[in-house]
């Protein structure tokens, strides 16, 4: 009978003398770089375009996450409560040299959201249905400028001009608009929802059908404004001058009307329920308040 030993593997009895075990020393071999690069032309070449290909999309996915990254913004602000919220936004390139000088370009669908664009020349700038959502533009010059369907929430815009602009159903809800300069604008069934307009200048503005439910209009100039069918309900009108301003069919339910010069201004069909007026009110000749449902407060 034959020694077994004489008939074993060469490569088991070279493993063995390296201490290792034959059968793992064989699972080793074969699937060693070596054994790979071995290994047919045409399977070394699929091995390369499959490396290839990983690559290129691994690349392509850094690229575009940078670029995604970078256009993203993040601006921090208080609601009304003073509660903070902070809102994200993707930064888009403006053109060279806006801000400040924006004069007349087209800006349209572009998203402001967050920028700091005061004092900025955006005269007869096309910011029609533009994201301009908590963007500062204080003291900027907006004058003629389309903001049609435009997102002003929350923008500030105080003491801006906006004389002649067109902001038709633009959502100017919590705006800053103290002191700003609206004479000729154009607001017609825009979203003015708890903006404060305080002494604001809106003569012979078009509000017509706009939501201004809960906003400060407090010493606000709306001398010969049309206002038909806005919504005024709890608005603060203090000290206004809404002297020949067309107001029919509009809600004054619940507004603050003290001290408030009415005088020659139209009042048929409007809601005026509950709102308050005191013996400082100027009213249009022979009309009486307390008949409409004004409440009288000191």
């Amino acid at each position: 009978m034959e020694n077994s030993s004489h008939h074993r593997n060469p490569a088991d009895a070279r493993a063995e003398q390296k201490g290792a075990h034959p059968s793992k020393g064989a699972v080793n071999a074969r699937f060693s770089w070596r054994s790979i690069k071995q290994k047919p032309s045409h399977v070394k070449r699929n091995l390369a375009i499959v490396s290839g290909v990983i690559a290129v999309v691994l690349l392509i996915v850094v690229v575009f996450a940078v670029r995604f990254l970078s256009s993203l913004d993040v601006v921090c602000t208080y609601d009304d409560r003073g509660k903070p919220i902070c809102l994200f936004f993707f930064r888009q390139t403006l053109p060279f040299e806006c801000p400040p000088d924006c004069a007349g370009v087209d800006l349209h669908q572009t998203n402001l959201s967050g920028l700091e664009l005061s004092r900025s020349d955006l005269s007869g700038v096309n910011l029609r249905r533009a994201e301009v959502r908590a963007a500062r533009l204080i003291l900027a010059n907006l004058q003629a400028a389309d903001l049609s369907r435009a997102d002003l929430r929350r923008a500030s815009l105080l003491a801006a001009n906006l004389a002649e602009a067109k902001l038709e159903g633009a959502n100017l809800r919590q705006a800053d608009l103290r002191a700003v300069n609206l004479e000729n604008a154009d607001l017609s069934l825009a979203d003015l929802f708890e903006a404060n307009l305080g002494v604001a200048s809106l003569r012979w503005a078009s509000l017509a059908k706009a939501d201004l439910s809960g906003a400060n209009l407090r010493e606000a100039r709306l001398f010969e404004a049309d206002l038909r069918e806005a919504d005024l309900s709890g608005a603060s009108l203090y000290e206004a001058l809404l002297r020949q301003a067309d107001l029919r069919k509009a809600n004054l339910a619940g507004a603050d009307l003290r001290r408030a010069d009415l005088r020659e201004a139209k009042l048929s069909e409007a809601d005026l329920h509950g709102a308050w007026y005191n013996d400082v009110t100027l009213w249009p000749e022979g009309f009486d308040p307390e008949r409409e449902g004004a409440v009288f407060q000191y």
